[in-house]
């Protein structure tokens, strides 16, 4: 009976343990993890830590247009997929709230140094300009692609 009771005593105090080390070690742990993926943005890296420069071809305009950046390639699935939803001809005109006309041409690096800001993207798409938000909670899921041809509905000609 006494080997019980201690055997019990012994659980308990495992239990305690555990529970104290739940309250005060994990969410040290979860910060840690944090502090990680935002150094990582910074580098430059996607959620995969690889620099998200690998993730996308670019191009600078043809001098005498109006400055932007071409995208010619970009990996699906990579870092600036994830994070933009860029598309292959995406035409890049601005940087957060900065314009390629506006620092005399265009450069393809600060559309890299974007994604460690974060930054917004401003872009023209199919000839609609679009602000494409950089948000790190939307990185990890792919953007829905919208439909190409919507059906109208019915009785609508």
């Amino acid at each position: 009976m006494r080997g019980m009771f201690g055997l019990v005593g012994i659980l308990v105090t495992v239990g305690v343990l555990v529970w104290v080390f739940s309250k005060t070690q994990v969410p040290v742990i979860q910060k840690g993890r944090n502090a990680q993926d935002q150094a990582a943005q910074i580098a430059g890296l996607d959620a995969d830590r690889r620099p998200v420069g690998e993730s996308i071809t670019l191009a600078a305009s043809p001098p005498g247009q109006k400055p932007y950046v071409e995208v010619v390639a970009i990996i699906a699935g990579g870092g600036m997929d994830l994070a933009y939803g860029l598309r292959p001809l995406d035409r890049i005109v601005a940087v957060g709230d900065v314009g390629f006309d506006a620092i005399g041409g265009a450069m393809p690096e600060l559309v890299i140094d974007a994604y460690k800001g974060p930054k917004p993207l401003t872009i023209l798409r199919n000839g609609q300009r679009l602000e494409l938000p950089r948000d790190r909670n939307l990185a990890l899921t792919p953007p829905t692609p919208a439909p190409q041809n919507p059906t109208p509905a019915p009785g609508t000609n």
